[in-house]
């Protein structure tokens, strides 16, 4: 298991508070074709996701931090698209 993998892991099983955005931003990077932060927000571009008319945007906590509540959904959206 990847260290990736692991860390999706333990975001769908024991969700931390927060984590470190260039963490986030490292898995987003692999998972999926693009992002682009805007503000405060991050919204992320795939066609895996439009094809199933989801999408994904989400928080910044102090310009650093993503709160547990967007990790929890990052990680399930990895899941359903990459089954």
């Amino acid at each position: 298991m990847s260290k990736r993998e692991k860390t999706i892991f333990k975001w769908l099983n024991n969700t931390p508070t927060e984590e470190k955005l260039e963490t986030v931003l490292g898995i987003i990077e692999y998972y999926f074709e693009s992002y682009r932060q805007k503000g405060s927000h991050i919204i992320v571009k795939d066609m895996r996701l439009a094809e199933q008319g989801l999408s994904l945007n989400f928080a910044i906590k102090n310009g650093q931090k993503v709160k547990g509540f967007y990790l929890q959904r990052i990680a399930k959206l990895i899941k359903q698209v990459e089954e």
